[in-house]
């Protein structure tokens, strides 16, 4: 079998990574039709006026004379792989499909409408703004012959919103390339400090503030350090807080490679997770969560439907409430007292990921939904 990824995917996103090193696992060739469109900031209503979003399209426009020119690659394949983001990539990958005779996939797992003006509240649902958003990319999931997302709730979602037939998504979990995140090969951590890490965007999606507020509760637990790696809008907010409250427990890092972010998952003792309350994530596990128990380490996140279908208490992950800062810091506080129980769910979340969650497992999955259903 040899698949074509096709577009202006992120070429080092995790999910494409896991996907990309989990079909080659399970004996398909990957071919790589592809250019790279530098990310632009896309979570503040700003972000997107109408000159922001015609010059966003015509940069992708611009590249695709090249993509077009590789058609020869693209049909020598057996389907046609769009990945993240990359709704505006599925017309061009469309045309050629048809005029190669070949089957078009694509990952919804991220929908631009759903994160944009149901998560972020960019502008509300029933705006002008939203709702053209939402028609288009109705239109656009017409282009593929079947989709795939990361969890059963997701596909429920797109079922629902866009009106899709349900016999052509299937569910392909997110997952993390275990080239990349592994646990440490140095062993377990003799530092009496407790040294918690979150990664991610400073923005409301992520509870990035729910945090900052049970990092305040912290304070005083002199032997829990806290250091924040990201960036995002709300950046300059969270340094302000932490001065204003003189909290000496948390430092901030910017983003940086992902060899190096892992090098400090591999060093740190407990991972956070995620903690609003979004509708985004009653239906979206997070990259984070992933990462964590596939580098072996204990995570703490709020509890969302789509973690149920994996994931226990006190198992392989530690559960709290959304947006409720004084059970965070509980959380953390008991976790951070408990060596015993770190490991445990360390070491149970790991079993996890290797049962379910390596790149060669998503990419048997997803190989035996190709073949199991002819297209």
């Amino acid at each position: 079998m040899r698949i074509c990824f096709f577009g202006t995917y992120n070429l080092n996103y995790a999910r494409n990574s896991s996907l990309r090193v989990g079909l080659k696992e399970n004996g398909v060739d990957v071919v790589e039709v592809h250019a790279e469109i530098p990310n632009e900031r896309m979570e503040l209503s700003e972000d997107f006026t109408l000159k922001k979003t015609i010059n966003r399209v015509w940069r992708k426009v611009k590249v695709y004379s090249n993509l077009l020119s590789q058609y020869q690659k693209v049909i020598a394949c057996d389907y046609v792989f769009v990945l993240h983001p990359g709704h505006l990539d599925l017309p061009f990958a469309w045309i050629l499909c048809r005029l190669g005779n070949k089957k078009l996939i694509f990952d919804t797992s991220i929908s631009p409408y759903d994160t944009m003006f149901v998560g972020r509240n960019i502008a509300k649902r029933n705006s002008f703004k939203a709702r053209l958003v939402k028609l288009i990319e109705k239109l656009l999931l017409r282009f593929p012959d079947r989709l795939f997302v990361d969890t059963k709730l997701m596909k429920e979602f797109i079922v629902k919103e866009f009106g899709i037939n349900c016999k052509k998504i299937f569910v392909v979990p997110l997952g993390a390339n275990d080239e990349v995140y592994k646990p440490s090969s140095d062993g377990e951590s003799r530092s009496s400090q407790t040294k918690v890490l979150f990664f991610g965007l400073y923005n409301p999606l992520h509870g990035v503030q729910h945090i900052m507020n049970a990092i305040k509760l912290l304070r005083k637990e002199k032997n829990i350090n806290f250091t924040m790696i990201g960036d995002g809008y709300l950046k300059d907010d969270l340094i302000h807080f932490a001065k204003i409250n003189k909290l000496k427990n948390v430092r901030f890092i910017g983003f940086m490679p992902e060899k190096e972010l892992v090098e400090y998952i591999q060093n740190t003792d407990i991972m956070l997770g995620v903690f609003s309350n979004s509708p985004v994530f009653q239906r979206a596990i997070p990259n984070k969560v992933f990462a964590a128990i596939a580098c072996g380490k204990p995570l703490i996140t709020a509890k969302h439907p789509p973690m149920d279908e994996y994931f226990k208490h006190e198992e392989s992950v530690y559960f709290c409430k959304p947006e409720d800062p004084k059970e965070l810091a509980n959380a953390i506080k008991k976790l951070a007292h408990d060596k015993a129980l770190q490991n445990r769910m360390a070491l149970s979340g790991y079993i996890l990921f290797i049962k379910y969650f390596t790149p060669k497992q998503i990419g048997k999955i997803l190989k035996n939904n190709l073949l199991i259903k002819k297209l």
